[in-house]
């Protein structure tokens, strides 16, 4: 049986819905997606390997009914027939919501870059919102409270998918990198900035815009409650590029995003936002393992992608780059 004949098996014996046409949703990640239409409705159909845990599906299916309370721009999920809004079926686990349709973010337009930042500060002053487990997804605070370690499980998974010479070209840079990183963001400081419940994963392709609004925000799979900063750092990296399929920054741009986002970021912020965006982009043990199982055709996309991303931020994003173009602002 194919993963589209189990695709179609929990539609309908779950949701109890007939869909006329599947169509895969090519996303870069290991999760699997269809967009799904019936005769009334069109929905989208998950298949959630990158979070494969009980316990953290069960809380974004919390914080997406808490955010929908607040009035964020969050599809719901859907219910299945037995009230479930996560499904279990041959050991993976499903979601179903509806599909939302909107004109995708463009960047450099000025009022989708507005809307972008009015509703990052709306998630991020958004009250009462659950906090939920650690996202298994996510080794954030590894990195900064375990760098050793944690690089270690990278070099394992990455040993075991390129070539040692290629690996260890790799482990160089990531190593020179995270020792930078370490300087600016140490456990202390982590734990001492502003926190919030984050998206993680704030770029053009998970914003939909309609009628001159970002309506909806896709896509919490990176959700978790860290240093707003991080969002916001990530956010200003991949909104504000010269272009699509380029990591080359309009570094006033960056800066004007981010003091539109908050015109009280402390010094710490600040120093902390090049090292987060670079720790995005050095691989997780974790991730890597998971493209190798499930999607290897991504492996060596994602690795050259991850590595040039985090070249290109390192050597525009400097200690002290916020402060270099400070009076063109």
């Amino acid at each position: 049986m194919t993963t589209l004949d189990d695709a179609n098996n929990v539609l309908k014996y779950w949701f109890s819905e007939q869909p006329i046409r599947l169509t895969p949703l090519n996303g870069r990640s290991p999760n699997e997606g269809w967009l799904v239409e019936t005769i009334k409705n069109c929905f989208v159909l998950k298949k959630c390997v990158r979070n494969h845990d009980a316990e953290w599906l069960q809380y974004l299916e919390d914080l997406t009914d808490a955010l929908l309370d607040h009035g964020f721009p969050i599809q719901p999920m859907m219910e299945a027939e037995d009230r479930r809004k996560t499904i279990l079926f041959k050991e993976h686990f499903w979601q179903l919501r509806p599909y939302f349709e909107g004109r995708p973010y463009e960047m450099g337009n000025r009022s989708d870059e507005q809307e972008a930042i009015r509703v990052l500060k709306q998630l991020h002053s958004l009250k009462n919102l659950p906090k939920g487990p650690v996202n298994p997804n996510c080794e954030l605070k590894n990195w900064i409270t375990s760098p050793d370690e944690t690089l270690s499980k990278t070099a394992y998974a990455l040993k075991k998918v390129v070539s040692s010479k290629k690996a260890a070209v790799l482990l160089k840079v990531y190593e020179r990198e995270l020792m930078n990183i370490i300087t600016l963001l140490n456990p202390s400081i982590y734990e001492a900035l502003p926190h919030a419940v984050t998206h993680g994963d704030f770029h053009s392709g998970n914003l939909l815009i309609r009628n001159k609004k970002l309506a909806m925000v896709l896509d919490f799979d990176t959700a978790d409650f860290r240093p707003r900063i991080y969002d916001a750092a990530i956010s200003a990296f991949l909104l504000t590029r010269i272009k699509r399929g380029t990591f080359q920054l309009d570094i006033v741009k960056t800066i004007q995003f981010l003091k539109a986002y908050a015109d009280d970021l402390s010094e710490y912020e600040w120093r902390s936002i090049s090292a987060f965006i670079r720790l995005l982009y050095i691989p997780t043990g974790r991730y890597l393992t998971l493209l190798h199982t499930y999607t290897p055709h991504l492996l060596n996309w994602y690795i050259d992608w991850s590595f040039e991303a985090l070249k290109s931020a390192s050597n525009q994003l400097k200690e002290d780059w916020y402060l270099q173009k400070e009076m063109r602002i």
